[in-house]
């Protein structure tokens, strides 16, 4: 019989003097303190933790430290250790508390009686539901060292991506913030100085520095409101997690950009089958499978069509006339399905599709990343170019007026 777990956070010191803040399931506080006192920890105080709330919990790993702990477990259990024993040299070999952490976690709830599935789905904040799925099915087929491995490539390849999105946006993102500053600190503190001189120069001044003088004065005075748009936009995100329809909109309206929409949907089309293969080979039906694969999808209007997929091959639907159906799925997604269902090799053809839209996907990212350097430097180019147009016309109205 399992016994009910109860998730903690806690404030602990290690052998080394160190404080650490961490969380972890345990049966109870003392039952914690045991464990932790085992590990060479020193439990300074706990309390119960609550799953409720907005914003979503940081996951003690990142994708690629997952990846290779799903590894090293996979490895270890092919070589016939037991699982709290695999689990055991995982957290000692580790130089990371949060992954020692969780090790010791899923080592202590296998010794309470659960499995690795139920242990994992224990840890909502670390691994999601397909992650859980293909660990339970992995157990029952008696297929956990593939499963594991599987799940390793898996999360590695999400890394990958994540990767190359995050160094797509890097750049333009530092320059342009560094050039967002620069030009506030020119309009709050440079501009106000010369704006008695402008006016002194000319009565009438040129439309552009006129303007120029205007932004200087709008951002002099209304600072605060300015600085409080992080706050707000912050609040906006908080507010669109919490209200369905408008999180909805939002995802249909991204889906429209030029560019960008098309690039979202290669990759979340990319993750839908690679997910469906993953869930499909562990020995998962192809209904369980669209279920879990449902959540992951990412857009909502994608999400929607693997649910009204699933709902017609409940009615009776093949898997292709279902997708088909939904009228979402491009040309090639709809036949390499047909050929999976028809050569029985399901799994091959969705690998297939995930390999063509990841290629695809990452092709669009370089290509972006080559474009992004100069127009970025075009932009800002653009903006000084006005800023200082802006500055010295009237000098230039002047020293004309002169010369006549």
């Amino acid at each position: 019989m399992t016994l009910a777990m109860t998730r903690f956070a806690y404030r602990v010191i290690d052998a080394q003097g160190r404080a650490h803040v961490a969380s972890a399931t345990a049966a109870s506080a003392d039952d914690l303190e045991r464990r932790l006192r085992r590990q060479g920890l020193l439990l300074v105080r706990c309390r119960e933790r609550r799953t409720a709330g907005l914003l979503p919990r940081r996951s003690p790993a990142t994708r690629a430290e997952l990846a290779r702990f799903c590894l090293q477990l996979s490895h270890l259990y092919g070589a016939g250790i037991g699982l709290v024993d695999c689990l055991a040299s995982l957290r000692e070999g580790d130089d990371r508390f949060g992954l020692r952490q969780l090790a010791a976690s899923l080592a202590a709830s296998i010794e309470s009686g659960s499995s690795l599935a139920e242990a994992c789905e224990s840890r909502a904040d670390v691994f999601d539901p397909v992650f859980v799925a293909l660990l339970r099915a992995g157990e029952q087929s008696g297929r956990l060292e593939a499963v594991l491995g599987s799940l390793a490539d898996d999360l590695r390849w999400r890394d990958g991506i994540a990767r190359a999105a995050r160094q797509a946006l890097a750049y333009p993102a530092l320059v342009l913030t560094v050039v967002a500053a620069a030009l506030a600190g020119m309009l709050i503190f440079l501009v106000p100085p010369l704006a008695s001189v402008f006016q002194s120069i000319s009565p009438q001044l040129p439309p552009q520095t006129e303007l120029l003088l205007a932004a200087s004065a709008a951002l002099s005075t209304g600072w605060p409101v300015i600085a409080a748009v992080p706050l707000l936009i912050a609040i906006v995100l908080v507010a669109t997690r919490a209200n369905g329809r408008l999180r909805a909109a939002i995802d249909r309206a991204t889906l429209r950009l030029p560019g960008i929409g098309t690039l979202r949907m290669r990759f979340a089309l990319a993750r839908l089958a690679a997910c469906f293969a993953l869930t499909y080979r562990s020995g998962i039906s192809v209904l369980d499978s669209l279920r879990l694969c449902e959540s992951l999808a990412g857009p909502h209007e994608l999400r929607e069509a693997v649910r009204g997929a699933r709902r017609a091959i409940s009615a009776g639907r093949s898997l292709s006339q279902a997708f088909a159906d939904a009228a979402v799925f491009p040309p090639l997604v709809l036949r390499m399905l047909q050929v999976g269902e028809s050569s029985g090799k399901l799994d091959d053809a969705l690998e297939h599709v995930s390999a063509h839209y990841s290629r695809s996907a990452r092709e669009a990212v370089a290509t972006l990343q080559a474009l992004i350097g100069p127009a970025t430097t075009v932009i800002v180019g653009a903006v000084v170019g006005a800023v200082v147009y802006a500055v010295f016309l009237p000098l230039y109205d002047v020293i004309g007026r002169v010369s006549l």
